[in-house]
């Protein structure tokens, strides 16, 4: 099996007064996906939206579109192909209306977008992060996975290149010893204490306190008193496949 080829563009969230999305189809296919295209050489992502905008919709990208980060996931009509996007939350002067080989507009709730055909980045992650972006975050909702016999971990936000996880160890819980060659990590407790040994060293550390894990630095959790510890991880960008044993 081939390693799949990797697709980079660049994509616009532009949202409507009721807070809709716009969403677009390209002539010849069911899929609908975000507005954006592949960069020209030598082209600044924002000019390349500027671009795909005016020729695919007709609009003219307004100055101030705030990044939202980097989004990967398996691309459409592509076999052996994924796509990551740098996404921009953008607004826009006109009226889009479907041009060049654009065919369909379609503007859908980011929290509910219907059955419609959406391409795997835009309904699994793009629209997830915008309808989180105005919505307070709770773990009851929040998917639940244990590990290591009685840890908890809670997913709050998994997405593009953050994740925020609430776990909870109980006493004598830890980790496997391990290190993240990419993410940068920040372990914050919000109540008991626990123990970070990193790079040799334990650290003690109690309800309200915190530690920052840099890249490449070996560091195990671990729980050795009596009572449970409840505490955020913040990992920049994500740890998914990122991760290797000492």
């Amino acid at each position: 099996m081939t390693d799949a080829r990797l697709i980079r563009t660049v994509a616009a969230v532009i949202r409507d007064a009721a807070g809709r999305v716009l969403l677009v189809r390209k002539r010849g296919t069911p899929t609908f996906i975000q507005p954006g295209g592949k960069r020209e050489p030598g082209e600044e992502p924002l000019a390349t939206l500027a671009r795909e905008l005016h020729e695919e919709l007709g609009v003219a990208l307004r100055p101030g579109a705030l990044r939202l980060g980097e989004f990967e996931d398996v691309a459409v009509n592509e076999a052996d192909t994924r796509v990551r996007a740098e996404v921009y939350l953008a607004d826009v002067d006109g009226e889009p209306a479907a041009r060049a080989e654009i065919e369909e507009l379609a503007w859908v709730e980011p929290a509910a977008p219907g059955e419609r055909v959406i391409a795997p980045l835009s309904r699994h992650q793009l629209l997830p992060a915008v309808a989180a972006l105005w919505s307070p975050v709770e773990r009851g909702p929040a998917r639940h996975y244990a590990w290591g016999g009685d840890n908890d971990g809670w997913h709050l936000v998994q997405r593009g290149e953050l994740s925020v996880i609430a776990e909870r160890v109980p006493p004598g819980g830890r980790e496997r010893r391990h290190r993240h060659a990419v993410a940068r990590q920040f372990f914050y407790l919000l109540s008991g204490r626990a123990c970070i040994e990193l790079a040799g060293k334990e650290v003690a550390l109690a309800a309200g306190q915190g530690l920052e894990v840099p890249p490449g630095l070996p560091h195990q959790f671990m729980n050795p008193y009596d009572e449970d510890v409840h505490f955020l991880v913040v990992s920049q960008p994500t740890t998914r496949g990122d991760r290797s044993d000492d």
